[in-house]
Order: C-alpha cells, then sequence, then structure tokens
C-alpha cells in the first residue's frame, strides 16, 4: 500500500525506486511464507510439491491480472497513475485478513527455534547449494524476460502499450498453466524429465525467435 501510494504521489524515478524495493521484500517475504505454509501442511515431498505448484500458479493468475489493470487503465484513457490507485484498493481486503487470522494456540518462540535448526540442517548439505544458484539465475531470467517484453512488443512486433501489455499477461498465462499442470501431474511422472523436455522447447523456441529477428 506504501509504496503503490508513492508511486501514484510522486510520480518519479524515485517513487519507482521505492516501489521496486518494498515490492520486492514483500515478494520474498510472501514467498518464504507460502514455502513454509506448503511444508508444514503436506505429508510427503509429492503433495509438498504439489501444494507449491498450486501456491505459485494462483500467485502467477493475479501476477497475470496486473497488466491487464493496466491496460484498461490506459484504453479508458485515465491517467496511468491511478493505476496503483486500485491496486491499494486491492492489497487492503488482504491486510484485513492478515491482521484477523487467529493465531491463538501457536507456540511462536519453539515453532521458531525448530525452524532455525531444520535451516541450520539444511544448509549444511552440499546438494543445496548448486540448487539455490539455479534459483538465482532461474528468477533474474524469468524477471527480466517479463520486464523486457513489453519493450520488445512495442519495438518489434509494434504494437501500442495497450496491446503491449495484454500480451505481458499472455507470457504470466503461460507460467500459471504450466504451475497448474505440474500439480496436477507431479505424482505421474519424473520431474528430470519433464524440466529436461522444457529446456529443450525452450532451446528450440529462442532459436526459432532469433533467426526469425536476424
Amino acid at each position: 500500500v506504501v509504496g503503490c501510494l508513492i508511486m501514484a504521489i510522486g510520480q518519479s524515478y524515485a517513487a519507482a525506486y521505492v516501489l521496486f524495493l518494498i515490492a520486492g521484500g514483500s515478494f520474498a517475504l510472501m514467498k518464504g511464507s507460502a514455502m513454509i505454509l506448503a511444508h508444514e501442511t503436506s505429508a510427503n515431498a509429492t503433495s509438498f510439491g504439489r501444494m507449491v505448484n498450486i501456491l505459485d500458479g494462483v500467485f502467477m493468475v493475479g501476477a497475470m491480472i496486473g497488466p491487464l489493470i493496466f491496460a484498461w487503465v490506459m484504453s479508458m484513457g485515465w491517467p496511468w497513475e491511478y493505476t496503483y490507485f486500485i491496486l491499494t484498493l486491492l492489497v487492503l481486503p488482504i491486510i484485513y485478513l492478515n491482521a484477523t487470522f487467529p493465531t491463538e494456540g501457536i507456540d511462536r518462540a519453539a515453532k521458531t527455534e525448530s525452524n532455525r535448526a531444520t535451516m541450520r540442517r539444511h544448509l549444511s548439505r552440499r546438494a543445496l547449494w548448486p540448487w539455490l544458484g539455479m534459483s538465482v539465475c532461474y528468477v533474474m531470467y524469468e524477471q527480466s524476460f517479463g520486464t523486457w517484453l513489453p519493450l520488445f512488443n512495442e519495438r518489434y512486433l509494434l504494437l501500442d502499450p495497450i496491446r503491449a501489455a495484454q500480451m505481458l499477461s499472455l507470457y504470466v498465462l503461460g507460467i500459471a498453466l504450466s504451475r497448474f499442470m505440474m500439480a496436477a501431474i507431479a505424482d505421474r511422472v519424473s520431474w528430470f524429465a519433464v524440466l529436461a523436455g522444457m529446456l529443450v522447447v525452450a532451446l528450440l523456441l529462442h532459436t526459432f525467435t532469433v533467426s526469425g529477428l536476424t
């Protein structure tokens, strides 16, 4: 809420920096909380993977709606900063839910110490560090691609800003559908086979796209 209001009122690069800083920190906290929730409510690794994919899919549905709101505001001829006032209103129900969520009967001190011990145990495993490195690379690719895509649509496909924002929603929709698909087939197929197949498809699409631009 604070970041959206600063951006809507400030309308400057400095306001954008503050918004990105707040949004990035909030995203990290939200993502960590979602992982903890999935872990606490899952009976095994398969159910954990299914829950994580469902949560990620729902998150991507929300990310898909964001560019559509921008496109709708621009199509109405309203100033672009109105989008951030709309986003502020959408966040208010979430604040209410968090403030009224029941927490009676939860031993926070014991739970925190248990989580710290589990984290120290996981960090001592060598296999974790390559996975963390790959996760960083994936997030860099995913976020940079989503940032670059509207510019690509506008400069190379010659789309107007409204159509470019709508195309960004299609990109996020693809991510959401893949999350829901993996949740449905998590216990039926090998995750390694799925990742290998996706890498081959991504390489072919990348090659096709680059060859079409040269």
